[in-house]
């Protein structure tokens, strides 16, 4: 993951990256929100929503990642996510690129060395417009910590 969002950067316009993970925490997950810290500092657009309070409280202590920008969708009196997302709109190696990222991988230690778990791109435009609708409706129902 931190590969492919070295390969970003954002323009106007093309500034969208959006990620939504259940479990996005540990040290060997630094180098990722390293990467969302850079793209944000590059003028990205970069939103999380996390699904525990613990990797909220995570991606806050460790990154400069504006409150508002990360959320918390957990159940509670909100619906919860389980989702493994990443939507981007920016240039891809230069080249002006929507991508979609799914899949059963969390951003966790678990994901990452324990399991089998995988990812698929799709960088379907109309595709990528359905689940950029649907992060914008869990931002919408997700808490901001702020």
């Amino acid at each position: 993951m931190r590969e492919e969002l070295s390969r970003l950067s954002c323009i106007t316009g093309h500034n969208k990256v959006w990620v939504a993970t259940t479990i996005f925490s540990g040290p060997e997950r630094l180098p990722v929100l390293y990467a969302l810290n850079d793209l944000h500092a590059r003028g990205c657009d970069v939103r999380v929503i996390v699904a525990r309070h613990a990797d909220l409280d995570w991606v806050l202590a460790n990154s400069d990642l504006p409150t508002g920008k990360v959320r918390l969708l957990d159940g509670g009196d909100l619906p919860g996510t389980h989702n493994k997302l990443l939507i981007s709109n920016a240039l891809y190696d230069g080249v002006e690129r929507t991508a979609v990222y799914a899949g059963s991988h969390n951003l966790n230690r678990g994901s990452l060395q324990r399991s089998s778990d995988g990812m698929l791109r799709v960088t379907d435009e109309e595709v990528h417009g359905i689940y950029a609708d649907y992060f914008m409706e869990l931002f919408r129902l997700s808490r901001n910590p702020a």
